[in-house]
């Protein structure tokens, strides 16, 4: 019993490094290349629309707000702005 709880602690341990390591490189990533968030976006984007599309609902979306808007720079998709009916 007692080496189970010892491994469970080493476990939890090298999990946590681990997570920390990898939070480190996308941190570096991020501050050497900041088209790394661009990629990002995309891979995210094409997640969520295989996801969708395999579905048998019918979703209705606005991009922008999704973030996914995607020939549209991340500073101009983050402005908030109001709903063309709301302008009228």
């Amino acid at each position: 019993m007692v080496d189970r709880a010892l491994q469970d602690k080493k476990s939890t341990i090298i999990k946590a490094e681990g997570e920390a390591m990898a939070a480190e490189a996308f941190g570096k990533a991020m501050s050497q290349n900041p088209a790394y968030i661009d990629l990002k976006r995309v891979e995210a984007a094409q997640s969520i629309s295989k996801m969708l599309g395999q579905s048998r609902n019918k979703v209705y979306l606005d991009s922008d707000s999704l973030l996914l808007n995607l020939t549209q720079g991340l500073d101009q998709n983050l402005e908030k702005k109001p709903p063309t009916w709301m302008l009228e």
